[in-house]
């Protein structure tokens, strides 16, 4: 589905004027995200998400939460992020 696309976007930006392309991506990109969703079939209505946030305690949260739906025999996925740093130069960092 993917290949399709990209041709009618290439060929799309060939014919249509620069300023009436640009006036009609965000609508194009909807209608792509709707199209998608209803071609297989609306996967997000069939899936609950629970976020844990704060400062601290999020890991033991996300692993009794984990531990009592496992429990209940619910399909679940734990995922944690961290921070991720990046040494630019000599003594700066950057958070990712």
């Amino acid at each position: 589905m993917i290949e399709p696309m990209d041709t009618i976007l290439r060929v799309g930006k060939k014919l249509i004027p620069k300023s009436i392309f640009e006036a009609m991506q965000p609508s194009y990109h909807y209608m792509i995200a709707r199209l998608s969703a209803s071609y297989y079939g609306h996967p997000s209505r069939k899936i609950n998400v629970i976020a844990i946030t704060g400062t601290k305690g999020k890991s033991s949260t996300s692993e009794i939460v984990n531990a009592i739906l496992e429990g209940a025999g619910k399909k679940q996925l734990l995922q944690a992020l961290f921070d991720l740093k990046l040494v630019i130069q000599a003594g700066q960092t950057s958070t990712k």
